[in-house]
């Protein structure tokens, strides 16, 4: 479905992009689940239901109805979308219970299964991207049991579990549920498979809100009158669209060590909107990352 001839340094700008923009929605997810302990399933469902709406509109208007049609009727975009759904909750529940700090690393430990999964499905290997993922992931390792939330182990062993396995399997089978050809990029067809794929999340999100058996009810609209709702819709809109983009393509393992980065962005940001207090330690890890970051991609961008 993607058109996927992209350069190495395009494949890496639009990872970095969907990552920054994820860290903004992983700060807001910190502060409405972990902090105001909101519902899960109804941010989940608004946080789908609104931008599918938004995206719904922008793709008539663009006349690109007839391929949003077969986007949404493809069972591609059922699986992929019910994939990344997966990975929603999962951070979801890890929010509620873990620092900023502690779902990074949580996050960045697929680093070392994903460039393998890759390879299983497209052929795809880069040793220069794997020691890239061990390395951060090690730098990562003493976030976990450091800070306030240090006794926390079972929960932490948890969200490893579950944010591992649904971002190795998402990113191992995004090659070819996404139909990767070979010719030049267009963004006329990732806008309506993006916009497939989030119509497809309201779907799932909705499933777990009519199993309400208890005390059935809709999901709250008051998160729709939230300051921060409208930055939500906004970056939720950004991440989908550039993650489809990144690893639409043989080289999406290139791309899946800067996606999974996007805690660190987060950890960037959580002292300064969420008050979070850093060590010594934590500080040293996030510069370490960002040079290797840094490194990786200019050593890439030379070739």
């Amino acid at each position: 479905m993607l058109d996927a001839n992209f350069s190495a340094q395009a494949v890496m700008s639009l990872a970095a992009i969907s990552a920054f923009s994820r860290a903004g929605l992983n700060i807001v997810d910190r502060y409405q689940i972990g902090q105001k302990k909101l519902s899960i399933i109804d941010i989940n469902f608004w946080n789908s239901a609104v931008p599918a709406c938004i995206l719904v509109l922008l793709v008539t208007i663009l006349g690109l109805h007839l391929e949003l049609l077969e986007a949404i009727f493809s069972w591609r975009t059922a699986l992929f979308s019910g994939m990344v759904q997966l990975v929603a909750y999962s951070f979801s529940y890890a929010f509620r219970y873990l620092s900023v700090n502690q779902v990074t690393v949580a996050g960045k430990a697929s680093d070392l299964f994903i460039p393998i999964g890759v390879w299983a499905i497209t052929g795809y290997w880069s040793w220069e991207t794997y020691h890239f993922a061990i390395a951060t992931t090690l730098i990562c390792l003493p976030i976990l049991w450091i800070g306030p939330h240090k006794r926390n182990t079972r929960a932490i062993k948890t969200a490893w579990v579950f944010i591992g396995a649904a971002l190795v399997l998402q990113a191992s089978f995004a090659p070819i549920l996404i139909e990767v050809s070979s010719t030049d990029l267009s963004w006329n067809q990732a806008l309506p498979f993006t916009t497939g794929i989030i119509i497809w999340r309201s779907f799932w999100c909705l499933i777990p809100i009519l199993r309400r058996t208890k005390n059935v009810r809709i999901p709250s609209y008051t998160l729709l009158t939230n300051s921060t709702f409208v930055l939500r819709t906004l970056l939720t809109v950004i991440t989908q669209t550039t993650f489809i983009l990144a690893i639409g393509n043989t080289m999406s393992a290139l791309a899946w060590p800067i996606l999974n980065s996007t805690g660190l962005f987060a950890m960037l940001l959580s002292p300064v909107v969420l008050k979070e207090k850093y060590s010594r330690v934590e500080q040293l890890v996030i510069f370490a990352i960002c040079v290797l970051a840094v490194g990786k991609f200019y050593a890439i961008s030379r070739f």
